[in-house]
C-alpha cells in the first residue's frame, strides 16, 4: 500500500504477504519478531521497540508484530519511511490510548453497515474505548479529515471532520469475510467468482472489483487477477461513486 501526500509524492510503503522483503539479506516478513530483531542486530542495525513493533534506526524501516513483547509472535507488515524518519521528530502521527484489548482476527462485512463490530458514523472516541490502542495520524490526501490505525486488529479507520467513522479498511493479519465468504488472501478473481456467485454486483476497476450496492471494495496490488486480495474497504472510497 503507497501512501501519498498533497503532491502526489510518496511518504511511506505498507508491506505484507506474498511479498518476500529483506534488509541486507534478513527476511523480514511472517517470522518470528524476535529472529528478525536478532538477525538484523548481528548485521549492525539498532532495533527500538514500542508497543507494537520495532524502527531499524537508520533505515526507515518499522516492523509491526502487534505485540513486540511477545518475541514469537510474527511480523506482519512492514513499513517503508525516509531513511531519516522516526516517530519522535516526525509530527504526522502519534500513538494514543490503552493496548488492553486483544486482537480482533477477523471482522464480518455487513453491507452498508459496516462490520459485526464496527459501525460507520461511530464516534472516534467510542472505537478508541473499545478498541484499545492505536497510530493517529492526519492524511495529507484529502480523504480524511484523521485516520486511526490499529495494526493488531489488521484495521485503518478513516474519519470526517465531526470524528464519525466514514471508512474501514480491513487488511493483515485479520481476516475478512462477507456472507461466509473469505475476502483477504486469495486471488482477486475467485473472491470475484464467489461473490458473483452469491448475488454481488461488482464493478471491475484497476487493481480492484468494486460493489457499488454495497459500497465495498476489495484491493489487489497490481491489475493481475491473480493476486491475492490485499485489502478490504467497506464506506467512503477514494473517488466518486
Amino acid at each position: 500500500m503507497l501512501n501519498y501526500d498533497s503532491a502526489d509524492r510518496v511518504t511511506s510503503i505498507d508491506a505484507v504477504q506474498p511479498l518476500d522483503l529483506r534488509l541486507r539479506g534478513v527476511e523480514l516478513l511472517d517470522r518470528p519478531y524476535g529472529a528478525v530483531v536478532e538477525e538484523l542486530t548481528a548485521c549492525g542495525f539498532t532495533i527500538e521497540d514500542d508497543d507494537v513493533g520495532g524502527l531499524v534506526v537508520g533505515s526507515g524501516v518499522y516492523i509491526y508484530n502487534g505485540a513486540s513483547d511477545e518475541r514469537d509472535e510474527p511480523t506482519e507488515v512492514v513499513t517503508l519511511y525516509p531513511v531519516d524518519w522516526h516517530p519522535e521528530r516526525n509530527a504526522h502521527g502519534v500513538w494514543e490510548g490503552v493496548g488492553d484489548v486483544g486482537p480482533l482476527a477477523a471482522h464480518r462485512v455487513v453491507a452498508r453497515v459496516g462490520t459485526d463490530r464496527i459501525s460507520l458514523d461511530e464516534d472516534r472516541q467510542h472505537l478508541r474505548e473499545r478498541l484499545g490502542r492505536c497510530y493517529h495520524s492526519v492524511p495529507e490526501d484529502g480523504w480524511h479529515a484523521a485516520q486511526d490505525r490499529y495494526v493488531e486488529h489488521g484495521l485503518t479507520l478513516g474519519f470526517d471532520p465531526a470524528d464519525r467513522l466514514v471508512t474501514i479498511v480491513i487488511d493483515g493479519p485479520a481476516e475478512a469475510q462477507y456472507d461466509d465468504i473469505p475476502l483477504l488472501r486469495r486471488p482477486s478473481q475467485e473472491v470475484a467468482a464467489d461473490l458473483t456467485a452469491a448475488g454481488v454486483l461488482l464493478v471491475e476497476r484497476e487493481a480492484e472489483y468494486w460493489a457499488p450496492e454495497l459500497n465495498i471494495a476489495i484491493w489487489t496490488a497490481r491489475s493481475d487477477r491473480t493476486l491475492p486480495v490485499s485489502a478490504v474497504v467497506i464506506g467512503r472510497l477514494p473517488y466518486k461513486t
